[in-house]
C-alpha cells in the first residue's frame, strides 16, 4: 500500500490542529490512545499527556502566566513549515506482509527512526498505514513571553473507514534559538568573539556579580554555562575539584561512554571523528571538558565549594546568599545571586551502596574492602594527592560483587590487566551490545549524514513515554533474536541467564526504575574492549549467578549458597543510595532550616506519573519559602540530556527574570 501526497496529509493535519484554538474537537486530531509529549510551549512545562481525553482537558483547564492556556500560546495556522525530515519532506510507511524486509529495517520502523523511504515503507510493525513529519510553526504573540518557533514531530496514522489522518504521537517543544519578543535570541552572545573590552568586562561581572551560580563544572554545569552566556546571562561555575574535567578522570579505571562518540558532543561543540575513540574514554572526555571551558572562556572557580547550608534563601530579596570556601585566595567568601543551579550529578549527590554481610571478628577479613569509589582512588591515588602506591592487580585474586555496568567495566578492566576475577550477580542483567546501542543511536545520530546535532536531539526526546515502553518488547525480541543473537545465545551456554526486564519490559522501565540493572557490553567479536560477556564465553574469568556474599574472613569470600573463593580484594558495584552530600542539605530557608522536606528535590531524578523528571531541568516549587518564584534549578542527566534541554533552562532562567524584574541585593 502507498501513501499519496504526504506533505499534504501533513498540511491538513496541522490545520485542523490550529482549529482545536477554535473550539474544534480534539477527536479530529489525536487518535483515543494518543500521546503529546509537550515540553515548555503551551504550559512552560513539561508535560506528556495520554490518551484523547487528558489532552482534551488539558488544553481546556488552567491558566498560564495568567490567561488561559489557549490563549497563551496560540498556533499560527500559516507558519508551517516541513523542513526538518530526512531528505525535507515527512517520511513515510505503508502496512505490509512481513515477508519481504529485513529484520532491521521493520525495528527501525516500528521506532519511527529516520531511514530512507523505501526501508520505511517495507514491514513495520504496524497495520495501518502512517506518516511521520519533522517541522517548524509559530506560537503566541510578539512581544510576549510565549512567542517563538515551535519544534514538532508528529507520528500520523489513517484509521480505517476515517477521510482524515490522526495523531498517534506528538512532541512540541520551543526553538531556543528562535524565540520572538522578550527571549529572543537573534544575536548569541559568544565570548570568544567578543573584544578584549568586553571580555574583561563579562569576566568581571561574572567573577563578582553573576545572576547565576552554577554548582558543579561537569558537562552539565558548563553546558548551562555556555546557553547562559549566549543569552548575555552573566554566571559562575563553582567546581570542588581542581578542574572541570577531574570528576570524569578521577573516576574507576577502564571507564568509557556506553554510547557512540557524536551523540556525545557538548553543546556548540561537536565531536569530529579523528579527536577521540568511537566509545569516547574517561581521560579523553575530562580532556574535552577542559578543552571546551578554555574555547568557551566559561568563567570557573576550581578548588571552591558551597559550604553545607551555605545556600540562603531570602524571600524578601528574591535572591540566594552563597557560602563559598576554598576560593581563588583561599578564603572563604559569600556573594549573592539571583539563581542557584545544581548540576551536580549522581556521584556527587549519592554514595555507594554496601551490603549487609558478617566479618568475621576473630578472623577479619586481610584483604581489600572497596567500592567503585574507593577502587577509583586505591588505583589512582595521585589524584586524590596520596602519596599511596597505586593498588597492585597484576596476578591478584579479585571478587566483583554486581555486574551492571559499573561492576562489567571492572570486572574487565582487571582481567584485561592479569588479574584473576570472580564477578558474583544475585540477579540477571539485561545485557545489551554495543552493536545493538550503535544500530540504535546511529539511527537518531546519524553521524556525518549532514543533519544536525540539535534536531537530532529533538528526535531523541520525542517519544511519549508510555508509548515507549510499548516498543520494547518487540526491541527486546529483535535484540534477542538478531541482533544479539550470538552474544546471548553464548552467555546462556555458559550457565548465565539473561534478563529482558520485568513482564519483558526492556531496558527503558528497568532504567527509570532503577538506575541500573542493566549492562552494555562491547560483544563478542574481537572490540577495543574485551568486555564482561567476552571473558565469560572464553573462560578468562568465574561468574557466579544467584549468589550474595555472606561472610568475608581472613582471604575467603563466603557465598550465600556456601561455597568459598579465595580474594585479595572484594569490589562492591551494586549502585548507589540516598545519602552524602545530598543537595538539599546545602540549601536553607530564611528561617536557617534545611530543606529536607522538599519532594522536588529529594527526589529529583524519579520520573512522574506522566513520565517526566520530577525535579530536574524545571523550577524547584519553594512557594512556602516566599513566592513562585524561588530561582532555584537542578540540572545534571547524561550528555544527550545535558545538551538538549539545558538550552531551554537559559532560557527559563531568562523568563523567571523577567517576570521577577527585582535587584538582587
Amino acid at each position: 500500500m502507498t501513501v499519496d501526497k504526504p506533505l499534504d496529509i501533513v498540511t491538513d493535519w496541522f490545520s485542523r490542529f490550529v482549529a482545536i484554538w477554535k473550539d474544534s474537537d480534539v477527536t479530529d486530531v489525536f487518535l483515543d490512545d494518543a500521546g503529546w509529549r509537550e515540553h515548555l510551549v503551551f504550559d512552560w512545562d513539561y508535560r506528556c499527556l495520554e490518551g484523547v481525553e487528558r489532552i482534551r482537558s488539558y488544553l481546556r483547564d488552567d491558566t498560564v502566566d495568567g490567561q488561559p492556556r489557549m490563549m497563551a500560546a496560540v498556533p499560527h495556522g500559516d507558519s508551517l513549515e516541513v523542513s526538518m525530515g530526512p531528505g525535507n519532506a515527512p517520511h513515510v510507511f505503508a502496512a505490509g506482509s512481513g515477508t519481504s524486509s529485513a529484520p532491521s529495517h521493520r525495528f527501525a520502523s516500528k521506532l519511527g527512526l529516520s531511514l530512507p523511504a523505501p526501508a520505511m515503507a517495507d514491514a513495520p510493525f504496524t497495520t495501518t498505514p502512517e506518516v511521520t513529519a519533522h517541522f517548524r510553526f509559530l506560537v503566541g504573540r510578539e512581544g510576549e513571553l510565549s512567542c517563538g518557533t515551535v519544534l514538532a514531530i508528529v507520528r500520523l496514522q489513517q484509521v480505517e473507514g476515517a477521510g482524515f489522518w490522526r495523531a498517534k504521537t506528538f512532541f512540541t517543544t520551543w526553538d531556543p534559538h528562535a524565540m520572538s519578543g522578550k527571549l529572543a535570541l537573534d544575536c548569541p552572545f559568544v565570548l570568544a568573539e567578543a573584544s578584549e573590552q568586553e571580555r574583561r568586562e563579562w569576566v568581571a561581572l561574572c567573577e563578582t556579580k553573576p545572576e547565576v551560580v552554577i554548582v558543579g563544572g561537569g558537562h552539565s554545569g558548563l553546558t548551562l554555562a555556555v546557553a547562559l552566556t549566549e543569552r548575555k546571562i552573566t554566571n559562575l561555575v563553582i567546581e570542588a575539584a581542581p578542574s572541570v574535567g577531574w570528576i570524569w578522570a578521577a573516576r574507576y579505571p577502564g571507564l568509557h561512554f556506553h554510547g557512540p562518540r557524536w551523540c556525545h558532543s557538548l553543546l556548540n561543540h561537536e565531536f569530529a571523528k579523528g579527536d577521540m575513540e568511537e566509545w569516547v574514554t574517561k581521560e579523553t572526555f575530562a580532556r574535552k571538558l577542559e578543552e571546551y571551558k578554555d574555547s568557551f572562556g566559561i568563567v570557573v572557580r576550581t578548588n571552591t565549594r558551597l559550604i553545607e547550608g551555605g545556600a540562603l534563601w531570602m524571600p524578601d530579596q528574591g535572591s540566594w546568599r552563597l557560602h563559598l570556601e576554598g576560593s581563588k585566595d583561599g578564603r572563604a567568601t559569600t556573594m549573592n545571586a539571583a539563581h542557584v543551579a545544581f548540576c551536580v550529578g549522581p556521584l556527587n549527590t549519592l554514595k555507594p551502596r554496601m551490603p549487609h554481610f558478617v566479618q568475621s571478628s576473630a578472623h577479619p577479613f586481610k584483604g581489600h574492602i572497596l567500592n567503585t569509589e574507593t577502587f577509583a582512588k586505591a588505583m589512582q591515588p595521585q589524584l586524590y594527592d596520596l602519596d599511596d602506591a597505586p593498588l597492585d592487580v597484576e596476578g591478584k585474586r579479585f571478587v566483583v560483587v554486581g555486574h551492571a555496568s559499573s561492576g562489567a567495566d571492572i570486572a574487565s578492566y582487571l582481567t584485561n590487566n592479569g588479574a584473576s576475577v570472580t564477578v558474583m550477580a544475585r540477579k540477571p542483567q539485561l545485557v545489551q551490545s554495543y552493536d545493538f546501542i550503535s544500530m540504535l543511536m546511529s539511527k537518531i545520530y546519524p553521524e556525518g549524514t549532514g543533519r544536525a546535532l540539535p534536531d537530532c536531539d529533538v528526535t531523541f526526546r520525542a517519544t511519549p513515554y508510555k508509548y515507549m515502553l510499548g516498543l520494547e518488547p518487540k526491541r527486546v525480541e529483535f535484540m534477542d533474536k538478531v541482533v544479539d543473537k550470538d552474544l546471548h545465545d553464548a552467555l546462556r551456554a555458559k550457565g548465565v541467564p539473561v534478563w529482558f526486564g520485568e513482564n519483558d519490559g526492556g531496558f527503558s522501565a528497568e532504567a527509570r526504575k532503577h538506575g541500573g540493572t542493566h549492562l552494555f557490553d562491547p560483544g563478542l567479536k574481537d572490540p577495543v574492549f574485551k568486555g564482561l560477556a567476552y571473558h565469560v564465553v572464553h573462560g578468562n574469568l568465574d561468574y557466579r549467578s544467584g549468589v550474595t556474599v555472606r561472610e568475608l574472613r581472613d582471604n575467603h569470600v563466603v557465598m550465600s549458597n556456601g561455597d568459598e573463593i579465595e580474594a585479595d580484594a572484594v569490589i562492591f558495584s551494586i549502585g548507589y543510595e540516598l545519602g552524602g552530600p545530598n543537595v538539599h542539605r546545602f540549601l536553607r530557608r530564611a528561617d536557617g532550616s534545611h530543606m529536607a522536606d522538599n519532594d522536588q528535590i529529594l527526589h529529583s531524578f524519579p520520573v512522574n506519573e506522566e513520565g517526566e523528571f520530577t525535579g530536574i531541568f524545571r523550577p524547584i516549587d519553594l512557594q512556602e519559602d516566599g513566592g513562585p518564584n524561588s530561582r532555584l534549578w537542578l540540572a545534571s542527566m547524561g550528555v544527550p540530556h545535558s545538551r538538549s534541554y539545558l538550552p531551554l533552562l537559559a532560557m527559563q532562567i531568562q523568563r523567571a527574570s523577567l517576570l521577577s524584574a527585582q535587584p538582587v541585593a
